[in-house]
């Protein structure tokens, strides 16, 4: 551990530090400014404090002026380095929406602070408690963090989650090493540390590490989210027309089988948006989409394709169960309420087309016109009803 210390310069290192934190913090606030998610975007600017406050803390422990009557430089410079690790470990519980146990670890991280300030208050400047305690702190701040990272649900953000917990735990093992190497020497406990090359270096690489991994993390977090608009409808968050169309054509494509579809309508909306509000009215839309995605196999496939017009493409095997499965669904909407801002409930009721075609067929166009007009069939029929694409051809 003492070798690096023979090969590199601890000042040195210490600007090296110092300077990659101040870049971090540029390029953070960078992105913080460009990210639309408020919650990612103050875990950015709290990652940039947490960068601020090591950028600083190096500063302090390179500077030969120490401040009078509170102790050396190496002990202010380290509590800023201490309230940096803090402050990442907030910023990335932020980002990755963690509100879990491991924030036992903050009182405990309070305690060894405030006991190292007293052993220094007491006896001086002893490295051997400075480093016991400081580097304790960190690996403890750092160990919950590896933890909130190894937690990461998020099917985007996890791979990166897992990479950035492995360069922490790295860290973490580090720190144990240059404590155990305190505990377990005779050296002096006043003055140099000759295991601080060895500190610095994992920090740099620490360092280096985590703003492009966040970086990166952006990035793939609004990949999946343009993936997500181009497949999802924004309000209801079913399937959009595109989609839909999609798999539709491609089912229409096979050799043999049948393909069946759902066309639904909501009875009279333009007549609830116009009396309750454009708010109810959407609130309504996600409530029909809600309930017949319940509703439904998860072969299924539910898509918003207009104003008020949903379709459903049905797996293979409910195709020949599409009249019983539009009847539960029609059911279902009408059972189902909207609680209004003043308290009254709001309901409402859907109409249903449904038709089925063999393979090879007429192509998927078809078939949606078939499902349309048998829609149209039960709306002029009095709404609220399902209809058959097969009785009006019959």
């Amino acid at each position: 551990m003492t070798l690096l210390s023979e090969y590199l310069d601890a000042g040195t290192l210490l600007i090296i530090n110092g300077l990659i934190a101040l870049l971090s913090v540029l390029a953070l606030v960078f992105a913080a400014l460009r990210i639309a998610n408020p919650e990612d975007r103050r875990g950015a600017m709290f990652l940039a404090a947490g960068y601020a406050l090591m950028a600083l803390g190096f500063g302090v422990l390179i500077s030969p002026i120490f401040i009078p009557g509170l102790g050396s430089g190496a002990l202010w410079g380290n509590a800023l380095l201490d309230l940096g690790t803090i402050a990442n470990f907030l910023a990335l519980n932020a980002i990755f929406h963690r509100r879990g146990a491991e924030f036992w670890v903050l009182p405990a991280a309070i305690v060894m602070a405030i006991a190292e300030l007293a052993i220094v208050a007491r006896i001086g400047p002893d490295m051997r408690a400075m480093v016991a305690l400081g580097a304790g702190l960190r690996a403890c701040v750092t160990m919950a963090t590896v933890f909130s990272l190894w937690h990461c649900n998020d099917p985007s953000r996890r791979p990166i989650a897992l990479i950035l917990a492995g360069f922490h735990g790295a860290w973490v093992v580090m720190l144990v090493l240059r404590i155990a190497w305190w505990l377990g020497n005779d050296a002096n406990g006043v003055g140099h540390d000759p295991t601080s090359a060895f500190g610095l270096t994992a920090r740099l690489l620490l360092t280096w590490a985590i703003t492009p991994c966040y970086l990166w993390m952006i990035k793939r977090e609004v990949d999946a989210e343009l993936i997500r608009y181009a497949r999802q409808d924004p309000l209801t968050g079913v399937a959009n027309r595109r989609v839909v169309w999609q798999m539709g054509e491609a089912r229409c494509n096979r050799a043999r089988g049948k393909v069946g579809v759902i066309a639904i309508d909501i009875d009279h909306f333009k007549h609830i948006n116009d009396r309750y509000g454009h708010g109810s009215g959407d609130a309504m839309l996600r409530l029909v989409a809600d309930v017949l995605a319940q509703n439904l196999r998860s072969g299924d496939v539910l898509g918003r394709i207009g104003g008020e017009e949903f379709l459903i493409l049905l797996a293979d095997e409910a195709v020949e169960m599409r009249a019983a499965l539009a009847e539960r669904l029609r059911q279902a909407v009408a059972d189902a309420a909207l609680t209004l801002p003043d308290g009254q409930p709001l309901s409402c009721t859907i109409s249903l087309g449904h038709a089925a075609v063999a393979l090879p067929g007429p192509g998927w166009d078809a078939t949606v016109q078939a499902a349309d007009r048998a829609l149209y069939a039960a709306k002029h029929g009095g709404r609220n009803r399902v209809m058959d694409a097969a009785q009006l051809a019959a």
